[in-house]
């Protein structure tokens, strides 16, 4: 057996011993805000690619079960267009775990656009409906690729509508984004500029064995209370809005 399939098995083994209960969830430290998280995933035909063995949804399948026990969870997959595969639901609910399980099959990398705008805006408004009142609020938004329709003029539209109007209301709402490329060819400066103007951080993961590493310190900063960006010459950032 090679080692990457041992590490396999080994993800798979405590994800189960989770989900069963024979493993607790852990908790956030007393002070800590409660944490409302938002995944974003790629679901386009270039993924596929990158990541031919699907390891990216134990991965992510791994993120959902490290995150402490009073956390809220949902989940929205997008390609030509976004859905909500997984309503914002706390992850102590009755049958939350397997809602987010079965949100995750539905990552097969069949899609061929990457509306990824559409993704981002409709987990936008998951969180500012359904998200919990003081708690801290995060979109974790995983890609491999730039703004792709079929239409260049949209994309153009579309990516302007991204980092302008959705980067604002994030920034308005206190929900940070946290952005995950994939490839060398993933638009970087889209990334770079979302989160940090959500007062997030963006990560390239070039290999899927970095992705895991990302995912822990997302969730390390996501504990922690955000730190400004540096505004553009001649401009002050408003602060980050208090959480409805």
């Amino acid at each position: 057996m090679t080692r990457n399939a041992v590490k396999r098995l080994l993800i798979l083994a405590f994800s189960a011993a989770i989900l069963s209960g024979a493993i607790p969830a852990p908790c956030r430290a007393a002070g800590e805000r409660p944490l409302d998280v938002m995944l974003v995933l790629d679901n386009s035909m270039s993924m596929r690619k990158n990541d031919p063995s699907f390891l990216s949804r134990e991965l992510v399948k791994n993120f959902i079960e490290g995150l402490p026990g009073d956390a809220a969870c949902g989940m929205v997959v997008f390609g030509a267009k976004a859905s909500l595969a997984v309503d914002l639901t706390p992850l102590g609910d009755e049958g939350a775990a397997d809602a987010l399980l079965g949100g995750l099959k539905k990552v097969d990398y069949s899609d061929r656009f990457t509306d990824s705008p559409a993704g981002v805006e409709r987990a936008l408004y998951e969180l500012t409906q359904k998200g919990r009142q003081g708690a801290s609020r995060i979109l974790v938004f995983l890609t491999d690729g730039i703004v792709d329709t079929g239409d260049k003029a949209e994309d153009a539209r579309k990516r302007d509508w991204l980092l302008s109007d959705l980067a604002g209301e994030c920034r308005k709402q206190g929900i940070r984004v946290f952005g995950i490329a994939f490839t060398e060819e993933a638009d970087y400066e889209l990334i770079q500029a979302l989160a940090s103007r959500t007062y997030g951080a963006y990560y390239r993961a070039l290999s899927l064995d970095e992705i895991e590493g990302i995912f822990d310190s997302i969730q390390k900063a996501a504990l922690e209370p955000p730190a400004p960006a540096a505004p553009a010459a001649g401009v002050t950032p408003p602060a980050p809005a208090a959480s409805k």
